[in-house]
């Protein structure tokens, strides 16, 4: 997964723009490497949950660009939401809200 993730990293960093099939790459080790560590049922249950909740929080980022008076796309890239679904199979539900939240606590 290492090597998706650093070419989209140099690719954003160099142009502000990432190859939809970097994402698709990394989706497809996180879905496979996934369902070897924790089954396929339970790699189906970490995908649609966490992508429920980044619908969920895209709505409500939706709603808050809508009160800034903003397009949603000022406030978050399709590349961005494209490597948080493709990510997704990886966490457990806990971990995807709690990581990021204890990391910027600690």
């Amino acid at each position: 997964m290492i090597i998706p993730l650093a070419v989209m990293m140099v690719s954003d960093w160099k142009t502000r723009t990432v190859n939809i099939a970097w994402p698709a790459v990394l989706f497809v080790l996180a879905a496979v490497g996934s369902v070897l560590e924790n089954g396929a049922v339970m790699a189906l249950v970490f995908t649609g949950i966490n992508v429920a909740i980044i619908l969920l929080l895209a709505a409500g980022l939706y709603g808050y660009a809508r009160l800034r008076g903003k397009r949603l796309g000022e406030l978050i890239g399709l590349g961005d939401a494209l490597f948080f679904i493709a990510i997704a199979p990886v966490f457990p539900p806990e971990d995807y809200i709690v990581g990021p939240v204890l990391a910027k606590i600690s």
